[in-house]
């Protein structure tokens, strides 16, 4: 899940996504694109709050080129990116805390 603020409304959103693992971070398939609205917020945001595996991450975002994703894809994985068509990827990176403890 990732928990993220309207960037007009300021309303908060929680959005279910799936997430793979990425050195550390994490990689989602984008197969609507990236002109989603859960994405644009999270974009305008420059940073979200993501729940997976029963542990809370603050990310940074970014988008990636299909190139970066693939060697983070299960044999299987890249079958339904070629199938589906998936050419957006996002990198949701983790906000680790400074010497200090502060983000």
């Amino acid at each position: 899940m990732i928990h993220h603020v309207g960037r007009r409304s300021g309303t908060a959103y929680s959005t279910p996504i799936g997430v793979y693992p990425m050195d550390g971070d994490f990689l989602v398939f984008l197969p609507y694109g990236p002109d989603v609205d859960w994405l644009r917020n999270v974009l305008a945001a420059g940073a979200a709050e993501l729940r997976t595996g029963g542990e809370t991450h603050q990310v940074r975002p970014r988008l990636a080129e299909p190139a970066e994703a693939q060697p983070y894809l299960s044999a299987w994985d890249r079958r339904v990116v070629r199938l589906f068509g998936v050419t957006d990827f996002l990198v949701l990176e983790r906000v680790r805390a400074d010497v200090e403890g502060t983000p």
